[in-house]
């Protein structure tokens, strides 16, 4: 890849990764996922999954890291959901 295809990608990679943070952060911050939709979580880490699969594959390491770091944040949030759902099964 040129060079400006990969600050393309990474610059693309950046805003997708920086528009995830608020979502994590109040996440955090209220310690709950409840208005946050399990189906649309999961549907997200897929995508992200197989857009770092292809950038691994590709040699597009802007568009693999991002993604990895996007999987991450779905994590969280992933887990916090699945925490939320305990939690009410247990009430």
């Amino acid at each position: 890849m040129d060079g400006w295809t990969e600050i393309l990608g990474a610059v693309a990679g950046a805003l997708g990764l920086i528009g995830f943070m608020p979502q994590v952060a109040q996440t955090v911050r209220r310690g709950t996922a409840g208005d946050l939709n399990m189906a649309m979580l999961v549907l997200f880490a897929i995508n992200a999954a197989l857009w770092m699969a292809y950038g691994v594959l590709k040699q597009a390491w802007a568009l693999a890291g991002s993604d990895a770091l996007i999987l991450c944040l779905l994590g969280v949030l992933l887990g916090y959901k699945i925490a939320d759902r305990r939690r009410l099964d247990r009430e």
